[in-house]
């Protein structure tokens, strides 16, 4: 649930470039920083989110006319600091 809310939170903000999504996400981050200093094994999609944080997630636009062929490209890629955008 909260880890899905902060990861979401982050997208939001990859596509929008609001800083209030990235602030929010950031408060979420900040309540649970007692069980990630402590216990990383308690909250680990947590702290998949706090890495997407720190990171610098991907953009990826998938356009044109073989939208198809480049979106199982991209199924064949493991790309977890991504968001993807399909145009069209």
């Amino acid at each position: 649930g909260n880890s899905v809310a902060c990861r979401n939170l982050l997208r939001l903000h990859q596509l929008t470039d609001d800083e209030a999504y990235r602030e929010r996400a950031k408060a979420l981050l900040s309540a649970f920083a007692f069980q990630l200093r402590r216990s990383v094994f308690a909250v680990p999609a947590m702290l998949g989110a706090l890495d997407w944080f720190h990171g610098d997630p991907l953009q990826i636009v998938v356009a044109g006319r073989d939208r198809a062929a480049m979106l199982e490209v991209l199924r064949g890629r493991f790309l977890p600091l991504s968001v993807r955008v399909i145009a069209g």
